[in-house]
């Protein structure tokens, strides 16, 4: 989890530039510039946390929370329509704070790949 949380402070740096200065970067914000490189490396950097936890959970016999399809391949460019098209499906997501990010793309994610 500290890895996770030095990736998003590091995003939240890069973000905090492109913001108002009164104004936490949240998921609205994220998806708003979800094409620049420093946003694309933290979204690339939160779903290979995540696949990482499933690979562990397996390896532990333990459910999964999302089943992706065999031969379903997530490059940053899927990633970043997936978590963009699930905060457009549930706006209210977009005033969560950035650090919500890799809550808001494991539920993408489920939601894109719900286990049977």
């Amino acid at each position: 989890m500290r890895l996770i949380r030095m990736i998003v402070c590091a995003g939240t740096v890069c973000l905090a530039s492109s913001v108002a200065a009164a104004t936490e970067p949240n998921i609205g914000d994220m998806v708003r510039l979800a094409d620049t490189p420093p946003m694309r490396h933290l979204i690339s950097g939160v779903s290979s946390g995540l696949k990482g936890a499933a690979i562990e959970l397996t390896a532990r016999n333990q459910p999964v929370l999302y089943c992706m399809t065999d031969g379903v391949v997530l490059d940053v460019d899927a990633q970043t329509v997936l978590i963009k098209n699930y905060v457009n499906l549930h706006p209210e997501v977009r005033k969560q704070d950035l650090g919500m990010i890799g809550w808001v793309m494991l539920q993408a994610l489920i939601e894109a790949f719900p286990c049977k």
